[in-house]
């Protein structure tokens, strides 16, 4: 999908907020397709092709750059070149994206030289510094833009109207596990078909404005992030937070909530995926995500890159302490990096459980659960980075979401 420009006049940019206000409450009863409309609005009309994503009365979103982004960009740029040379794939393989996206990545294929340029001579040695884009003419068109987007398959077509959960599943004994210990691993979750195309869905689209530190990127479903502090009290990211949303995603949803009696009675609360980076200062062990735990009542973590790109087999994946943090301590307290440590002397007499890293496997538990990325090896290249999808459903403070 090219997000070209359209013709909607859009003179009050606080309408925004209304739209992802009446998104956040769709949200709240499960109506995942309102929801997902309203929130892919404010997207679209935020980071789609068009002069109304720039407001004269708000600082222009798109005119900084780290070099988490920079490299992030550059890899993704140069993958989607490449696909153009191929034929099309088609439902579950790569697929070489239409011709104004490849002309769009022409342009910046020579910014991403100027860019790498100015901050190997600004910041040679930081990888979280955050630079003014060096851009010029048309390529402040494109840049941090949704220029592409896989697109979706047909409503129609059959991957659309089959479970898409693997037949195979002994939903039984699953649940049974996780009733009992608050955490199952299930592997295999995803039919083949819908696995793959979520991945190539996650690898070709131009979605991903929110980078860490830690070297990873992301994009989420909906930019409304509850804290669990008190009812109703929430954080209002901005709309390049958003931007994660694909139908088969919520076919996915759907088929999670009716195959768990854990998961049925929950919202989604939120859904987002991560990618990350195989080589950033000086070493290739990405370290991940350090250990918090999440306002939700159950979490979903679920890998897509194929094993043969894991460097490190039976390593990689997620450890879970089956601890949650005490009732009085905050959202930042227990989610923020800045308490790492503090968590770490809380959970000094639980056993952790580590989950090695395996393609088309999830990791189901309490969401409350301190958690960490363990530290990972993957192969170079954008098709090999580890990606994982995460659904968070729920919430652990009554009224959190009325």
């Amino acid at each position: 999908m090219f997000l070209g420009t359209n013709n909607f006049t859009y003179k009050a940019p606080h309408l925004l907020d209304a739209v992802n206000i009446l998104g956040n409450a769709h949200r709240c009863r499960n109506h995942l397709g309102a929801a997902t409309t309203c929130f892919d609005a404010v997207y679209s009309l935020s980071f789609g092709l068009h002069p109304l994503s720039h407001f004269p009365d708000r600082p222009h979103p798109f005119s900084q750059v780290n070099r988490i982004k920079m490299l992030w960009d550059e890899e993704q740029h140069a993958y989607l070149t490449s696909l153009a040379k191929a034929k099309d794939g088609g439902l579950g393989r790569a697929t070489a994206p239409p011709v104004a996206v490849r002309d769009t990545l022409a342009a910046l294929a020579d910014f991403h030289g100027k860019a790498r340029a100015k901050f190997d001579t600004l910041a040679p040695k930081n990888d979280w510094s955050s630079l003014r884009a060096p851009y010029e003419g048309t390529v402040s068109n494109y840049f941090n833009k949704a220029f592409h987007i896989r697109g979706a398959p047909p409503a129609g077509h059959p991957i659309m109207k089959i479970n898409p959960l693997n037949p195979e599943l002994n939903l039984h004994d699953l649940e049974q596990t996780y009733l009992r210990n608050e955490l199952v691993v299930v592997d295999s979750i995803l039919r083949p078909e819908v696995l793959a195309e979520l991945r190539h869905f996650a690898l070709e689209s131009t979605i991903y404005q929110d980078s860490h530190k830690r070297s990873y990127t992301g994009a989420y479903w909906s930019p409304v992030m509850p804290t669990g502090d008190k009812p109703n009290k929430a954080i209002w990211m901005a709309p390049n937070h958003s931007g994660f949303s694909h139908p088969l995603l919520l076919h996915v949803v759907a088929a999670l909530q009716g195959a768990f009696s854990f998961i049925t009675p929950h919202f989604l609360q939120q859904m987002w995926v991560y990618a990350y980076l195989q080589k950033m200062g000086g070493t290739t062990t990405n370290q991940g995500i350090g250990v918090h735990a999440d306002e939700a009542a159950v979490n979903i973590n679920m890998w897509l890159t194929p094993d043969d790109a894991n460097l490190d087999p039976g390593k990689g994946g997620l450890r879970v302490w089956p601890k949650a943090p005490p009732t009085k301590w905050s959202f930042r307290e227990y989610n923020s990096p800045e308490h790492e440590k503090r968590n770490l002397k809380w959970l000094e007499s639980v056993l952790p459980v580590d989950v090695p890293y395996r393609m088309n496997r999830a990791v189901i538990f309490n969401s409350f659960f301190f958690h960490k990325t363990l530290p990972n090896r993957f192969k170079a290249g954008h098709a090999n980075r580890r990606i994982n999808l995460t659904f968070l459903f729920g919430s652990h403070v009554k009224g959190s979401c009325t």
